[in-house]
């Protein structure tokens, strides 16, 4: 049996998948507005439609997406795609070793907890 709530979510999942592959607005904005539209419809109260931003897993995750698109603004990632394409042609074992010693440095600069975070964000 559909009810209004399945509905009401449906709509707010479809206007996510909309909003997430279009980029028309940016992805927090995108997020609050679903919150918003889920109290705003009684689908939930607001401290259950919140209560995920607290959560030490999404302060991570939103922490990296703000260092990737500042990364992404600086010709740090142009210089990397340019090295990238230069091992090409080399054998694909070197740049799995590439891979494998910058995964390395990254987790010793992280730290243990860190790194537990993200892997742990990585599995759900």
């Amino acid at each position: 049996m559909i009810t209004q709530e399945i509905v009401l979510v449906l709509i707010a999942l479809a206007f996510m998948i909309i909003m997430l592959t279009t980029q028309k607005i940016p992805y927090g904005v995108t997020t609050m507005t679903c919150c918003a539209f889920f109290v705003l419809t009684g689908v939930c109260d607001m401290s259950t439609a919140f209560s995920g931003l607290s959560n030490s897993t999404t302060i991570l995750v939103a922490t990296m997406l703000v260092v990737a698109t500042a990364l992404g603004k600086t010709s740090i990632i142009h210089r990397l795609r340019e090295k990238m394409y230069t091992f090409q042609n080399s054998k694909g074992i070197f740049l799995v070793l590439i891979l494998f010693v910058f995964t390395a440095a990254l987790s010793q600069i992280m730290g243990q907890n860190d790194g537990v975070r993200y892997r742990t964000a990585q599995s759900l």
